[in-house]
């Protein structure tokens, strides 16, 4: 197995730091390198965004050697705003964080449409 999903919506920042950290060491103990959670926040709020980036910092901070996290994005999650997953990769600074970007998302949320 490649990865593995964990669906912490709706969680404060500190459940979603904890449920992540319990999949981390699942994750290992099956060999298995990513440990995928969907984005936070939601588009057009700045206070939102910036939570969902120091969860993502704490998040990848208890990572275990070898290990990765993926952001997936989520209809109106902040990842959907222009520039913000180049911002968090930027200010995390981190080979173990990676954000995957679902175009089907992003259709979803309008922010690109179908000719």
């Amino acid at each position: 197995m490649l990865a593995i999903h964990l669906d912490a919506g709706g969680s404060t920042s500190e459940e979603k730091i904890t449920y992540v950290t319990r999949m981390f060491d699942v994750a290992q103990k099956l060999s298995i390198p990513i440990v995928a959670i969907p984005a936070g926040g939601k588009t057009g709020d700045k206070e939102l965004t910036k939570q969902e980036f120091a969860t993502s910092v704490s998040c990848v901070n208890r990572l275990k050697v070898g290990a990765s996290l993926w952001l997936l994005n989520i209809t109106k999650s902040f990842y959907l705003q222009s520039g913000n997953p180049i911002q968090l990769l930027n200010e995390v600074k981190s080979s173990a964080l990676g954000v995957n970007l679902d175009p089907r998302e992003i259709y979803k949320a309008g922010e690109i449409t179908r000719k």
